[in-house]
């Protein structure tokens, strides 16, 4: 009787493992990198739309691709913000939670909570004392 329980255990193990074998070849024999055409065009009343479809009554002009390399988008991103950063640093007051050690911006949803009792002048004072940037508010 042992041994045909055990039999059955191994089958069903087999199975189960084939169909998962048979799923992660289907998932990846998909292409992912279907790149749609985007579209911009201003309707009569002067509004812009962005759509993946053109529209059936107005000529509109194709997008051209985005950036494929993120690396190089946030950089650009982070150099254009950086004047911003370090005008708008020097009024903020940052909110350290002291048992996370994670410290929040003005407008965080946890920049209140009820461990954020430490505050800092600055990023750098906050990341000096041991804390760490939050990743939602990302100060």
């Amino acid at each position: 009787m042992m041994k045909k329980e055990s039999y059955c255990n191994t089958e069903k193990t087999i199975r189960i493992l084939s169909v998962s074998v048979l799923l992660f070849a289907v998932a990846f024999s998909v292409p992912h990198d279907t790149k749609a055409e985007m579209y911009k065009w201003v309707d009569k009343k002067g509004v812009i739309h962005f759509s993946d479809r053109p529209p059936a009554e107005k000529k509109a002009d194709i997008l051209p691709e985005a950036p494929v390399d993120k690396t190089e988008r946030t950089e650009q991103l982070q150099k254009a913000t950086a004047p911003q950063r370090q005008k708008s640093e020097k009024s903020v007051v940052y909110h350290g939670n002291i048992v996370g050690m994670i410290f929040h911006q003005p407008g965080c949803r946890y920049y209140n909570c009820k461990n954020c009792i430490a505050t800092f002048r600055s990023r750098e004072a906050a990341i000096k004392a041991g804390y760490r940037p939050c990743k939602i508010c990302k100060p």
